[in-house]
């Protein structure tokens, strides 16, 4: 997880790239949130969060991706899901435009 990597200066792009070359496969597990989107990882027709570029990345390499997704028809904790971050913010009054862009 990028949160466990200390500080160093150098964009999360390269250390994802950098991560990526040093292994042999990539494994993805996948719910219902879609991740964070590092800056300047705008892509047309989407932004791609750090997950979907490392995928790509591997894939880039040549290398295998495993990719776990999770069963639709599981129940989900619904403010573990991706929107809950704007039916939260409606709920207080406090959504914006800038929140709707991200998520």
């Amino acid at each position: 997880m990028m949160e466990d990597f200390p500080a160093t200066g150098h964009s999360p792009l390269d250390v994802y790239r950098a991560k990526v070359a040093e292994a042999d496969v990539l494994v993805a597990i996948v719910a219902h949130r879609y991740g964070w989107v590092p800056p300047g990882a705008t892509r047309e027709p989407a932004q791609k969060s750090i997950t979907w570029l490392e995928c790509e990345e591997a894939v880039r390499q040549g290398k295998e991706v495993l990719a776990f997704l999770v069963d639709p028809t599981i129940e989900w904790p619904l403010d573990r899901r991706e929107a809950y971050r704007i039916t939260a913010a409606i709920e207080k009054g406090n959504a914006t435009a800038d929140l709707f862009a991200q998520v």
